[in-house]
């Protein structure tokens, strides 16, 4: 189970969670089907160091850039993010030390970067069966 990869996350419905019917991605429960995989939006808050070894309002997705500065990885693949939805002046690498995204309520749910350290709740996605 890894992060979830951001480029779908908008067309998840939160409010409606989709019937698992013999058609249906087979997902734990708890588990959000979608386009062949499970979601899990996690309420505890964690640090995204804490989060990311779950592998398991601000969700941690997954990027990061602290191996360098400005180039964001996916946490589970160490590739570099093909999709971005960065919010306005986003990434900013404020006071030097935020190397860890996530997405941002008051920037109409798109993606900023903050301090690893933080507890944040965190979004995990693994393929569904």
């Amino acid at each position: 189970m890894g992060y979830i990869e951001m480029r779908h996350y908008k067309e998840i419905n939160l409010i409606a969670i989709p019937d698992q019917n013999s058609t249906s991605p087979q997902c734990p429960d708890m588990w959000i089907p979608f386009k062949g995989f499970c979601y899990l939006f996690v309420d505890e808050q964690y640090t995204f160091d804490d989060a990311k070894h779950m592998k398991g309002v601000f969700y941690w997705i997954g990027l990061t850039d602290i191996d360098e500065e400005g180039i964001f990885k996916w946490y589970d693949t160490d590739e570099v993010a093909s999709f971005t939805d960065w919010g306005p002046s986003r990434p900013n690498n404020g006071l030097g030390k935020q190397d860890c995204g996530f997405i941002h309520p008051g920037l109409d749910f798109k993606w900023d970067d903050y301090d690893c350290g933080t507890r944040q709740k965190s979004v995990c996605e693994k393929t569904a069966k």
